[in-house]
This record gives structure tokens, C-alpha cells and sequence, in this order.
């Protein structure tokens, strides 16, 4: 099965994820918004900083967020 990661914050975003749920979703990037309530109440690991800048190379952990990524071993990203 597909490990898939989710990096999104809109309520469009939900959307996305409802179709996901069937599918192999390892963890979901998103700062406090739905999306990461979903995550918390879904028992799926998340990545929550604090906002998602314009550039994602500006985040304040990169490493961090390199680390969760690195160990989720996701197969697919998707960003929405």
C-alpha cells in the first residue's frame, strides 16, 4: 500500500482528505487549522507549525519537519 503524507491547511483541504482516508494516510503536515484538528482526532501523526510561510524553506524546525518526514517514508506527498 501506498504511504501517502498530506501538507495542507485549507478547508478545501478536508475535502482532499476524505478521499485519502481510504487510502493509506501516514501523517498529515498542517499548522492549526480542520485539517490538524482532523489529524488529532484521527490518531494520524502531524507536523504542526506554528503557519505555513509562502516559502516552505523559511520554517522555523526544517530539520524537524525533515526528521517526521524522513520517518513517516512516505511514497507519495501530496500538497494541496
Amino acid at each position: 500500500m501506498t504511504n501517502i503524507l498530506f501538507f495542507g491547511s485549507s478547508i478545501h483541504s478536508l475535502k482532499i482528505i476524505n478521499v485519502l482516508k481510504n487510502h493509506n494516510l501516514c501523517g498529515i503536515i498542517s499548522p492549526p487549522t480542520p485539517v490538524s484538528e482532523y489529524a488529532i482526532k484521527n490518531n494520524i501523526p502531524l507536523f504542526q507549525p506554528e503557519s505555513l510561510p509562502d516559502k516552505p524553506w523559511e520554517l522555523a524546525r526544517p530539520q524537524n519537519l525533515l526528521d517526521f518526514v524522513k520517518k513517516l517514508n512516505p511514497d507519495l506527498i501530496i500538497v494541496a
